[in-house]
C-alpha cells in the first residue's frame, strides 16, 4: 500500500496524547493505535485504558487499525489479530527445541505465527459511516464497544 507515516505519538501523558491526536486528526487519513494502556493523568495516576479508548472513540472521526483483538473489543475499528496465544505457543515450541533438543537459538529460523482473524467493530464502523457488509472479507465481527459501554460519552 502507498502509505506515508505522518507522525507518531509517543507519550505516557494522557493530556499530551489527547492534544496530539486531535492535532493529527486534521493531517491523517487513518490512525494505527499500538498502545494506550500506559497513559497517566497530570497527577501521574494511571488512566484506565477503556477510559482512554472511550475518549478517543468519542473525539476522533478517522478510522483506525490496531494489532490485537482486545483493541477491537474496546471499540477500535479493525485488526488482523496478532494473537498473544499464538505467539506464546510458538515461543514454547522454540524453547522445547532449545532445551530438549539442544539446538543453538542462533540456528533456529524466525517463525511468524499464522495470521489471526480479520476483525471489525460494527459499532465503530457505524460511528464512522463505514459499510462493513459480509462481502468485505471480514472474518469476525465485534458488535459493541466495551469502552463506550463502560464510559459513555
Amino acid at each position: 500500500l502507498p502509505l506515508q507515516l505522518i507522525d507518531q505519538v509517543i507519550t505516557n501523558s494522557f493530556s499530551e496524547w489527547k492534544d496530539k491526536v486531535i492535532e493529527l486528526q486534521n493531517k491523517v487519513d487513518a490512525f494505527f493505535i499500538v498502545n494506550h494502556q500506559t497513559l497517566k493523568d497530570d497527577d501521574g495516576s494511571s488512566i484506565d485504558s477503556l477510559k482512554a479508548a472511550a475518549w478517543y472513540l468519542s473525539h476522533i472521526r478517522k478510522p483506525e487499525a490496531s494489532p490485537e483483538k482486545q483493541y477491537v473489543q474496546e471499540g477500535m475499528l479493525l485488526s488482523v489479530d496478532d494473537s498473544g496465544f499464538k505467539q506464546g505457543y510458538e515461543a514454547g515450541r522454540m524453547a522445547d527445541v532449545i532445551l530438549h533438543q539442544g539446538k543453538n537459538p542462533a540456528d533456529i529460523p524466525v517463525i511468524a505465527p499464522t495470521r489471526g482473524a480479520i476483525m471489525v467493530n460494527r459499532q465503530r464502523a457505524a460511528l464512522l459511516g463505514i459499510d462493513v457488509s459480509l462481502q468485505t472479507g471480514i472474518e469476525e465481527y465485534i458488535e459493541t464497544s466495551a469502552a463506550l459501554t463502560q464510559y459513555p460519552q
